[in-house]
């Protein structure tokens, strides 16, 4: 026991001697001459600050966050062209700023506004819109009681200056604005982009198609509570991506052409799969609770229209969206929790959370960009994974039942309609062949990891009834890069035609033609080139003959397939598929 004391002893007086030295060396800092040299370089802070890579996009949603923060009802997004750029102009009828919030306003984390249940979080969004788009911006802004006031953000003049100061807000009404065109409001906020020398795209129509679509995802819930905003006059819709929200902008598409018997309360909306547990604040406080939605959208409804690709279904598409304070900040993730699958791309989910748990999303400046913790994303997992398996079997179940409708074996009877010659090789195939064929496919379907054991039990089932119905053909599509358009071989009693997804035949001609939206005249341009391509083989084995030459059947699809890829990735081919619009909706 002395010992132990006298231990202690030592260790409070060391304790003691270490506070006291700490102090000392504080107070010596404390008491340090300040220098001359500024924390930011003006002209090199501010050039710094332009290249924060915000798109068009995202700076604008800066400025319709400050809006909505605002409580503002009504946005109005002008872009027009000017004298030397892209103006930008965003018009709310918010509560407003007074003369001092608004000279703080433009400046980096200096709004002085609380950021609990906002969604601004660093005070960042408006300077970083500014200084990444322009180099001059102006503000106008009007509380309840107030008139209205005025600033403008000049990069040049305060690169130039030794302090970065801002300039004092002054009285000052937008009439010559107001003049032309802009909305009358009690209050509200103007902010100007003037001049916009770092934009993604120079023309006006061009930033109008990139952004609006964005803008309708980004503030479904918004629009959805009756929030009102325009895009150059035009009122942007409720777009939600999990087609669950009320009238949303697709229903009437997914509804038309129906019988009223036909049509129930969900025709034209997802389906929600399964009830998930709340994911609860990981700093152990009540407040902030993630809260998840998996959907199936409505297949047979899009499927009916033809129109998938307008709503958004392909691989790129599938997944989660994040949802902070009713703001969709991201949207298509996998999250660590699936691997994207030709099975899930009617597939969406929501993970709705407050800015209490900005720290378990990794939620940074831009609000776009987010990095989970190991431990969230773990948890998000354990919910969702089992869920997922369960819609992938859906959206596969309900695909088939709808190939099985639309097929019924229509292709089966105009093949046997046609008086063809039959091979030998299928003439004379025995039921051993057939089994044979059924032991060969189903091991390459039991090889794909993509598959789940339900998948690959489905499919096996599906080739298995094929080959003993011996249906004639069997469509499959694979990867051979510079291979043939396609090649074939025999199945049993049945011919396994497989199109290879690296030529050009399978992009420009395969996926587009199956698509009822692709333009007729590029139907017939392309299928006139296929006949041309055949002809133009025909003609060129015909010489070979006439020459004495020998062309053998491999070399004589080598020929089309060569032509035709010539044919469909000549630059001339290329500028004509651009010009009808597709050069992004057949992508293999």
């Amino acid at each position: 026991m002395p010992y132990t004391l006298l231990a202690l002893g030592i260790c409070i007086v060391q304790s003691a001697k270490l506070m006291s030295i700490s102090s000392l060396w504080l107070e010596e800092v404390n008491n340090m001459e300040k220098s001359n040299i500024s924390f930011a370089s003006g002209e090199k802070f501010i050039e710094s600050m332009r290249h924060q890579g915000l798109s068009d996009g995202d700076a604008i949603k800066e400025l319709v966050d400050n809006s909505l923060d605002a409580k503002s009802e009504h946005i109005h997004i002008n872009i027009e062209k000017g004298a030397n750029g892209i103006n930008i102009l965003v018009q709310d009828d918010g509560i407003g700023m007074d003369r001092d919030l608004l000279e703080r306003a433009p400046s980096f984390g200096n709004s002085g506004i609380d950021s609990g249940g906002r969604i601004g979080r660093f005070g960042f969004g408006l300077p970083t819109a500014i200084t990444s788009k322009t180099r001059h911006a102006e503000l106008f802004s009007k509380t309840k009681d107030g008139k209205w006031n005025y600033t403008y953000v000049d990069l040049d003049e305060i690169a130039a200056s030794a302090d970065l100061k801002l300039p004092r807000a002054l009285q000052k009404s937008p009439s010559e604005l107001l003049a032309g065109g802009i909305q009358k409001y009690e209050t509200g906020t103007i902010v100007i982009l003037k001049d916009c020398d770092r934009m993604d795209h120079e023309k006006v129509d061009t930033i109008l198609r990139a952004i609006k679509d964005d803008l309708e995802i980004t503030y479904c819930y918004f629009i959805a509570d009756g929030m009102e905003m325009t895009l150059n006059g035009e009122r942007l819709e409720l777009n939600d991506p999990l087609m669950l929200l009320k009238d949303h902008k697709y229903v009437k598409d997914l509804r038309e052409g129906l019988k009223k018997e036909e049509l129930t309360d969900t025709t034209g909306y997802a389906e929600q799969i399964g009830e998930i547990e709340d994911i609860p604040n990981e700093n152990g406080s009540k407040s902030g609770r993630a809260r998840i939605k998996l959907t199936l959208l409505p297949i047979k409804d899009i499927e009916r229209t033809g129109k998938a690709r307008k709503y958004g279904i392909g691989l790129k598409e599938e997944g989660f969206y994040l949802v902070r304070n009713k703001r969709i900040i991201s949207g298509a993730q996998t999250l660590g929790c699936f691997t994207p699958h030709p099975m899930l791309t009617y597939f969406r989910g929501e993970i709705d959370f407050d800015s209490d748990m900005d720290e378990d999303f990794g939620i940074q400046v831009n609000k776009s960009r987010f990095r989970l913790s190991k431990s969230m994303q773990d948890k998000i997992y354990s919910r969702v994974r089992e869920l997922i398996n369960t819609i992938r079997q859906k959206q596969y179940d309900t695909m088939h039942e709808l190939h099985q409708d639309r097929n019924g074996g229509a292709a089966e009877e105009i093949a046997l309609s046609v008086p063809l010659r039959t091979p030998k090789e299928i003439k004379t195939a025995t039921e051993e062949d057939v089994e044979k064929a059924i032991e060969e496919e189903s091991k390459q379907i039991e090889s794909n990891s993509m598959l789940s054991s339900e998948e690959k039990e489905k499919q096996i089932e599906d080739i298995k009834k094929s080959l003993e119905n011996a249906e004639p053909y069997i469509i499959a599509t694979e990867n051979n890069r510079q291979g043939p358009i396609f090649v074939w071989e025999y199945l049993g009693k049945s011919t396994k035609l497989i199109i290879n997804r690296d030529h050009p035949f399978y992009k420009y001609v395969w996926l587009a033609l199956s698509d009822e939206k692709c333009p007729t005249d590029y139907r017939r341009t392309v299928l006139s080139l296929f006949l041309f391509t055949l002809v133009k083989g025909e003609q060129i084995h015909r010489q070979e003959l006439e020459d004495g030459n020998v062309i053998g059947y491999q070399e004589l699809q080598a020929l089309w397939s060569m032509t035709l890829r010539k044919l469909l990735t000549s630059d001339k081919f290329l500028k004509f598929y651009d010009e009808k619009g597709l050069e992004d909706d057949y992508e293999s």
